[in-house]
């Protein structure tokens, strides 16, 4: 069997994912902290959140890549 060839395409558009989430979690850690030291809890949970929402997009993104390279399509 053949090497097949990686979908470039889509390659970059998961590497695009990893790197929102890269700075989703930078916003999500700035968050959490800033809310404990100001003493400010309801930004806790919008930093929770948004930390869900970058493991979300951890995932989405390697999943992209995965896809990338060994789909048949």
């Amino acid at each position: 069997m053949a090497p097949k060839n990686t979908n470039k395409e889509q390659l970059f558009k998961g590497i695009k994912i990893l790197a929102i989430s890269l700075l989703v979690s930078f916003l999500a850690i700035y968050l959490i902290s800033f809310s404990f030291i100001n003493k400010i809890y309801t930004l806790t949970g919008l930093g929770v959140i948004t930390m869900f929402l970058a493991i979300y997009l951890i995932f989405k993104g390697i999943n992209t890549i995965i896809k990338s390279m060994f789909d048949e399509n």
